[in-house]
């Protein structure tokens, strides 16, 4: 009556398992940032317009900037990431890419940038679209598979060099094996200068064809 409190009334809350999920969520994000951040693979995260099929950056690690080759200011601005890039895929690939990003699944490809460089360049990708408040969102992580491509076509080249050596060569040449001798190929000039076809040759042991 004289103005003075004499009791109080309070409501307490637990919020022990809040505060523990928000930690663990301030963590997860740190984690997800470093993990990021020195990955060897670019990854990127980006809009998709069903419409018009545009791609645009959201967010990407120093790595995906790299491989592009392009400023990050550069790729923040492009309307359309897929201008700057060449895929790697059949018009009926490029279909069923459209339809797993329209059902959350995920797909994978191969692609290369047309960087301002104009370097030669190659990267396999994983996209791993999903869908939030009605927009279109794709997770990509590349990697860099240029040094691979490049060694894969030298070898290539230097098998198909030797491949016409081997066959134009006008002496006989065969290749067996060490351990019993079986005629693995020979080339043009082998059967022609002992009369045989390559199918009676191929898998055969030259001691038993009395030509070695």
């Amino acid at each position: 009556a004289d103005g003075c409190i004499e009791s109080v009334m309070g409501v307490s809350r637990d919020v022990t398992q809040r505060h523990q999920a928000e930690v663990t969520l301030k963590e997860n994000a740190e984690l997800f940032q470093r993990m990021t951040t020195n990955s060897f693979d670019g990854i990127n995260i980006c809009t998709f317009d069903p419409l018009t099929r545009q791609r645009r950056l959201v967010s990407c690690n120093d790595r995906y900037v790299k491989i592009s080759g392009y400023s990050r200011k550069a790729l923040k601005q492009a309307r359309d990431l897929n201008a700057l890039t060449t895929l790697h895929a059949s018009k009926s690939g490029q279909k069923r890419s459209f339809r797993c990003i329209l059902n959350g699944t995920p797909f994978s490809g191969i692609t290369s940038w047309n960087r301002p460089d104009g370097r030669p360049n190659a990267y396999e990708w994983t996209a791993i679209p999903y869908k939030k408040d009605g927009r279109y969102f794709i997770i990509g992580i590349d990697h860099d598979i240029t040094k691979r491509q490049t060694a894969e076509t030298s070898l290539r080249k230097s098998e198909e060099k030797f491949s016409k050596a081997f066959m134009s060569s006008p002496d006989m040449i065969a290749i067996t094996t060490l351990t019993d001798g079986l005629i693995i190929e020979v080339n043009d000039s082998f059967r022609h200068i002992l009369g045989y076809a390559r199918d009676d040759l191929i898998g055969r042991r030259a001691d038993k064809l009395n030509i070695l």
